[in-house]
């Protein structure tokens, strides 16, 4: 069966996956093969914190939906591929969209992506679950739901009765913890390495846009750190501090000032360790 993508997303170089990830990647497309040709929708719900990791398993799993026997092609729908967005997005542009699709053939299924992006999805999700008898009934085939787990809380905060329609198949793709810490460790060596190069010319913001976070995005860092501490994972302070004043560098000033003045009062007390007092530098900058 051949995909049909509507903002396909490039392949990503990393991270490979995990067999516990490979293992929701195989109940995602069961359940995409087992909701073909019924008389009304099957809703999936994946939930992906990291870009990069989502790009990873989504390439995985249209490779792996090619080889299935489908009721028709598999389609990607980017959000932000909507006029307007976005702000202007609204329930009845997606339901709209989704009946344009259909029209044209049944789809094999139907994967939505880029409601993290949104900056209200609760309206959004109040507008759909208004709608989830047509949604439910009219739309024949898989629709997989992609989103972070922020948007999956106000999912079910505001879209309760449409998201009961997926019947508890929520699938959450996730990195070890090992993985996090490597991936925060190598993102924090290769922001100061960039920010620390000797005669440069280049200004702070030239130098950011050179920063290879590895596996995370730069506004994910804060993500991770707050995962690996619920999960009472062991951080050293050095890199917490690190990861603090990474994020001074995404905040606006006000709060950027409160995050690299921390960093610069723990690299003076600090001053033996790494670097200390060229970090301090920065911060202070």
């Amino acid at each position: 069966m051949a995909i049909a993508s509507l903002g396909n997303p490039s392949p990503p170089n990393t991270p490979r996956l995990s067999p516990q990830n490979y293992m929701a990647l195989e109940e995602v497309v069961n359940a995409i093969a087992f909701g073909q040709r019924t008389e009304s929708i099957t809703l999936l719900v994946v939930r992906c914190n990291y870009a990069q990791l989502g790009e990873t398993l989504l390439a995985e799993l249209l490779q792996r939906l090619n080889t299935e026997s489908l009721q028709g092609p598999v389609h990607t729908l980017q959000l932000n591929c909507f006029p307007h967005f976005p702000d202007a997005i609204t329930g009845e542009d997606l339901v709209d969209q989704l009946q344009t699709l259909a029209q044209e053939d049944c789809p094999g299924a139907m994967i939505i992506l880029g409601l993290e992006a949104i900056p209200t999805p609760e309206k959004l999700f109040a507008q759909l679950n208004r709608q989830r008898e047509q949604v439910c009934h009219q739309f024949a085939f898989p629709l997989v739901l992609w989103m972070t787990d922020k948007s999956y809380s106000l999912l079910a905060q505001y879209a309760n009765d449409l998201e009961s329609i997926s019947g508890g198949t929520t699938l959450s793709i996730q990195p070890s913890p090992n993985q996090l810490l490597q991936w925060l460790h190598t993102a924090v060596h290769n922001l100061f390495e960039t920010l620390l190069q000797p005669n440069s010319s280049a200004s702070v913001e030239q130098r950011l846009q050179q920063w290879d976070s590895d596996g995370l995005q730069h506004h994910e860092l804060a993500i991770a750190l707050a995962e690996l501490q619920e999960q009472h994972y062991p951080i050293t302070l050095d890199l917490q501090i690190n990861i603090t004043f990474a994020q001074g560098l995404q905040y606006p000033l006000k709060r950027s000032e409160t995050l690299f003045a921390q960093s610069a009062t723990y690299w003076q007390n600090h001053a033996h360790t790494h670097d200390a007092q060229l970090k301090r530098g920065l911060a202070l900058f």
